[in-house]
């Protein structure tokens, strides 16, 4: 595709995910290629994570977008701070949780969500055993196809 089709997408499809985002009172942290790092603190965190993927998932079907996104979503620590040398620093966040963000992110299929089981609603599929990358341990994740 010609440079201008694609950054047109990718600015239409990050749209979507920074106001869906917003509306559920989370905060982007950072935009990579087609992907959004986002955070949703306090207890409620997860479900507001959750709403906003739903609403991501439900804006792209509904639209012209010439391809879908997987979803990954992951409770856990995280340590936030300005990263880097002097000359160029980010405020962001690091740590097991934003890794595992993205293995998650990495085992959704299009138009699907995964998220750890714990944090999962009754939406969502069965409990299964996934490794990832950097863990020792399995994760149980359940995963939700957007409708």
């Amino acid at each position: 595709n010609p440079a201008e089709t694609v950054v047109d997408f990718l600015n239409r499809i990050m749209a979507v995910q920074v106001d869906a985002v917003r509306a559920h009172h989370g905060d982007v942290d950072k935009m990579i290629g087609d992907a959004v790092l986002a955070r949703f603190d306090g207890d409620d965190g997860p479900k507001r994570a959750i709403a906003a993927a739903r609403d991501i998932q439900a804006a792209i079907s509904n639209s012209d977008f010439p391809r879908r996104i997987g979803i990954g979503i992951h409770r856990g620590e995280v340590i936030s701070g300005a990263i880097g040398p002097d000359q160029r620093r980010d405020f962001t966040v690091i740590g097991d949780a934003v890794n595992i963000s993205a293995r998650l992110c990495a085992l959704a299929a299009a138009g699907e969500i995964v998220t750890d089981a714990e944090i999962a609603d009754d939406d969502f599929g069965t409990a299964e055993q996934v490794q990832v990358k950097g863990r020792v341990q399995g994760i149980s994740i359940r995963r939700l196809k957007a409708s």
